[in-house]
């Protein structure tokens, strides 16, 4: 499974501050910080070539690689995750697999 990072929802006017954002989390779990909350021990082997890879794209995708996808995504719509205050995905919160509230 994988996705473009061209379809996550960029924002020329706050590409730079986005981007950047996206490299300090890339940074902070390759220093393992939060993994203590993850209840399991992620595959260093797997994830930290993993994480060197997705780096590299994120550092040469530039704001003229910007899809104009005309889209209804709102943040607001989606539901946080009351321990962690994290947006969760359709099976729930990414750190403690809670599912969804009906």
């Amino acid at each position: 499974m994988g996705f473009d990072i061209a379809e996550m929802p960029w924002h020329v006017a706050t590409f730079a501050e986005d981007r950047n954002f996206l490299i300090r989390s890339i940074t902070a779990a390759e220093s393992k910080i939060g993994w203590e909350k993850l209840g399991y021990e992620p595959k260093e082997d797997w994830l930290m070539p993993c994480l060197m890879r997705l780096r590299m794209l994120v550092s040469v995708f530039g704001s003229h690689d910007i899809r104009a996808i005309h889209s209804t995504f709102s943040e607001s719509a989606l539901s946080r995750c009351e321990t962690h205050g994290i947006i969760m995905h359709a099976d729930g919160c990414p750190v403690c697999n809670r599912s969804m509230p009906s």
